[in-house]
């Protein structure tokens, strides 16, 4: 009968099969599942959602003859541009899977605290909201579904602020 030492030869080779083990059970995307980071795929989810109504409204026919609605279609559709690309590019830059430390938050490379850049998220959707209103707002807008707009907005609002409390939680924004 073999008996396997592992203070001996064998150690290197317990290692490896333990760290092979170890990073195959991890995330195939490369981001760390978190709450925050679910939490932000969430709001990303809820922007995007919003987006292809929006896109679908622009390119296949508005219920509205109106120009200022097309407008207007067109001016939330690009104002919702910038928040999806910023909750994107702090998903990727805190979320990111650090081999042999997963549960690690890679802090932002332009030293933004995390917390700061989802009020300028948060803030921009509000607008984007208002922006929903007057669309509401004008003849013939209620046609469109703005209820389902706004419920998408304010679920990605939720989401970003819940992320936002369990980075504080974590310690993830400094100077707050």
């Amino acid at each position: 009968m073999l008996v396997l030492d592992p203070t001996k030869a064998w150690l290197p080779l317990w290692g490896l099969l333990l760290t092979t083990i170890w990073v195959q059970g991890a995330p195939v995307d490369g981001l760390v599942t978190s709450p925050q980071c679910d939490n932000l795929n969430d709001a990303i989810q809820n922007i995007e959602q919003v987006q292809a109504y929006l896109q679908g409204m622009l390119f296949g026919g508005l219920p509205l003859s109106a120009s200022d609605a097309h407008d207007m279609v067109s001016q939330i559709f690009e104002a919702l541009e910038k928040p999806v690309a910023e909750v994107k590019a702090l998903r990727d830059t805190t979320c990111q899977l650090q081999l042999f430390r997963r549960t690690h938050l890679v802090e932002r490379q332009d030293s933004t605290p995390v917390c700061k850049i989802i009020d300028q998220v948060h803030d921009e959707l509000v607008q984007v909201d208002g922006m929903a209103d007057k669309l509401a707002a004008l003849p013939g807008g209620d046609l469109l579904d703005t209820p389902g707009i706004k419920e998408q907005l304010a679920n990605a609002e939720a989401n970003l602020k819940t992320a936002q409390r369990l980075f504080r939680d974590a310690g993830s924004c400094p100077g707050e």
